[in-house]
């Protein structure tokens, strides 16, 4: 499940392919009549040492990143391994920052009153979207690609939500627990009703929603998020779990 789903023809996910090759969009967008300048300021290209343009993602699946008006500004890869990496640099269209993946795939969804559920990995995201759309509509996954969520991405997510209600996953690792903190203390700006919960370890969140009862299973877990309490004071000095932010319970796994 996961991307396997997202590659099927009819999916809701936007998703690409960036082949192992040097420069097969350079060469082609220039027969298409745009010039290096263009492609370079569109993110498109880059130049190597020695003075060869080049393009600048290669072997990456590709996802788009869209900004306040949904409109595509940049590219988010996906490596072999599966790891997402934010590759599209700061351009005069692109701000990392103000651009997220995953909303205009599931804006039907938010206008509806889906709740967004804020998770790390684009996988996990539609994981959660497929069980969604199979079941009862009720969630999103929105993916910060293992980023910080700035303030300009927690206000664009409350401006597509009909609900003032939001879930944001913690992963299981110091780091990324620690930007998911961030990004539950962003969103408490614009959402009400923050909430909580610890994503399962592992494949563990792929395996159950694989399962023959994994729909149900996964919309239990999910709905066993806790309310986001305390103050916006973040982690401890030594990176543990913030017990005023109501994070001392990992919950039980999938």
């Amino acid at each position: 499940m996961g991307l396997d789903r997202a590659l099927t023809p009819g999916a809701s996910w936007k998703i690409g392919y960036a082949p192992e090759s040097w420069s097969r969009l350079t060469d082609h967008l220039q027969r298409q009549g745009y010039g290096f300048a263009t492609l370079v300021r569109a993110g498109l290209m880059r130049w190597t040492d020695d003075g060869a343009p080049i393009d600048r993602y290669r072997n990456r699946l590709m996802l788009v990143a869209r900004d306040q008006r949904l409109a595509p500004t940049g590219f988010v890869g996906i490596d072999r391994a599966g790891r997402p990496e934010l590759l599209t640099p700061t351009t005069p269209v692109h701000r990392p920052s103000n651009a997220l993946v995953g909303m205009e795939e599931q804006i039907d969804l938010l206008q509806h009153g889906a709740t967004a559920v804020v998770v790390d990995d684009p996988m996990d995201a539609m994981v959660i979207e497929q069980v969604s759309r199979s079941t009862t509509k009720q969630y999103v996954g929105i993916p910060l690609c293992e980023s910080p969520m700035s303030t300009a991405q927690a206000r664009m997510l409350r401006r597509y939500s009909e609900t003032d209600r939001v879930i944001v996953m913690m992963p299981t690792d110091k780091e990324s627990r620690q930007r998911a903190v961030g990004a539950a203390l962003d969103l408490a700006f614009f959402f009400d009703r923050i909430r909580v919960l610890s994503r399962p370890s592992g494949h563990a969140m792929n395996y159950v929603a694989q399962s023959p009862s994994g729909g149900r299973s996964m919309l239990e877990y999910l709905s066993l998020s806790k309310p986001l309490t305390g103050h916006q004071n973040g982690l401890n000095d030594n990176v543990t779990d913030h017990t005023s932010l109501g994070l001392e319970d990992p919950g039980p796994n999938l």
